[in-house]
């Protein structure tokens, strides 16, 4: 398959965060040694890992949500779509598993890094030239952990608004990754005010919330959502949007939005109980540890 890449990746997921397949075509593939600099240092950690046999996979469009905003890349596999009259036997087909995949700097593209299974160089019929179509599938347990996470940390920030604590306002930080997620906020909030947004994050958590993804004119999102689109570093124009000056938002029913492009449950009562973990503070700030786990009262 030649080396060129593709300019441009359809981001699917931005439109349905629910598909977990995806069938599209492959647009380039190529050894990750052979990218340059900016993109190739994304993978830096995979990398030291495996440092042989990675490749990376362009499609022309992808429901592989990449790491960004906080949230940790999906995983998965793409395989070929052969004709139905040369469809391999089960279990004899090569894959490309998905370890990573993360936003060029350098273009619109969305990368995959992977490897064939069984493991071996490029292996027909992925060495045909482009397009060649493909399916693409996500792991759903990883998606769907992933989705908690994020949703949580909407939900502690709506929390800790709806308490109204004096002077304390929602960062633009947070993380959502597994093990280590946290929110950001502007003011000191006393430890003592733990477990009353422990008890708002259960409540929000027991009224099974519809949680709705919005896109919205920009005006609109200034207007609606308690973090602006500008405090977070947004555009109003291009990629930041999903078209022109369309600003993306998750919406939780009578709770709040916020500027996001990140992937979500579709209520509340999916996430299960958000557990505030620690409260730290320092320089003016305080960061909310949290992670999920059981919903509240199973």
């Amino acid at each position: 398959m030649p080396a060129g890449r593709s300019n441009s990746t359809e981001a699917i997921y931005l439109r349905d965060g629910r598909s977990l397949t995806h069938s599209t075509t492959i647009t380039s593939l190529v050894p990750l040694s052979s990218l340059p600099d900016p993109d190739r240092t994304l993978f830096k950690q995979q990398e030291q890992e495996i440092p042989n046999g990675l490749h990376i996979l362009t499609t022309s469009s992808t429901v592989f949500y990449p790491q960004g905003g906080g949230q940790p890349s999906d995983v998965g596999s793409i395989s070929p779509t052969p004709p139905a009259k040369d469809s391999p036997p089960p279990g004899s087909q090569v894959t490309f598993t998905v370890l990573s995949v993360r936003h060029s700097p350098l273009s619109s593209s969305i990368l995959h890094l992977g490897h064939f299974t069984p493991s071996s160089p490029i292996p027909p019929p992925f060495s045909s030239p482009p397009p060649l179509p493909c399916t693409q599938s996500i792991s759903p347990q990883t998606r769907h952990l992933h989705s908690r996470l994020h949703t949580a940390g909407h939900i502690l920030g709506s929390a800790v608004a709806l308490l109204s604590l004096p002077g304390i306002t929602e960062g633009t930080r947070a993380m959502h990754f597994p093990g280590s997620s946290f929110v950001d906020f502007g003011g000191l909030i006393p430890g003592t005010q733990k477990d009353a947004i422990q008890a708002k994050c259960d409540e929000l958590v027991a009224r099974d919330l519809a949680v709705d993804i919005q896109f919205w004119a920009w005006e609109e999102a200034e207007r609606r959502c308690s973090v602006k689109p500008g405090e977070m570093g947004l555009r109003r124009e291009g990629e930041d949007g999903d078209g022109d000056g369309e600003v993306r938002a998750v919406e939780i029913e009578d709770a709040g939005a916020y500027p996001c492009g990140g992937t979500h449950v579709g209520r509340t009562g999916e996430v299960g109980r958000v557990v505030v973990r620690r409260i730290s503070r320092a320089k003016g700030a305080s960061k909310i540890s949290y992670e999920v786990g059981e919903r509240v009262g199973t």
